[in-house]
């Protein structure tokens, strides 16, 4: 039997610089980027709701982090300028790879919202 491949992922994970930002920003991000990809029928796996405590170490987020990581189908990187410097991202996308997680573009779920328009009228 052949696998479909080209079926949407079931669940994303969300990933996004954390660390050197106000929390109420870095809130406001994560919260846009996963009312975007459920409104898109993608389920997500949000990292600020990892169990740690906000105020916790680092290396504390980033190992609860990796095991959400790891239960998912996809990866979506937040647009920012800062996601390419932050430590944890680099670090998620490091474990996406060898994990080997499809990436969700930014276009990629503009697309989908534009096919979706086709289709309604």
């Amino acid at each position: 039997m052949k696998k479909n491949t080209n079926r949407l992922p079931e669940v994303v994970y969300i990933s996004g610089p954390v660390s050197g930002r106000p929390f109420w920003k870095v809130w406001e991000d994560f919260k846009h980027a996963e009312y975007m990809l459920r409104a898109r029928g993608f389920k997500t796996v949000n990292p600020l709701y990892n169990g740690v405590h906000y105020s916790a170490p680092h290396a504390a987020h980033m190992k609860e982090d990796i095991k959400m990581e790891c239960g998912c189908d996809a990866i979506y990187y937040i647009p920012h300028p800062r996601r390419w410097v932050s430590l944890g991202v680099w670090q998620e996308r490091l474990v996406s790879w060898f994990i080997g997680l499809r990436t969700i573009r930014c276009r990629e779920v503009r697309g989908i919202r534009e096919k979706e328009r086709k289709e309604d009228e």
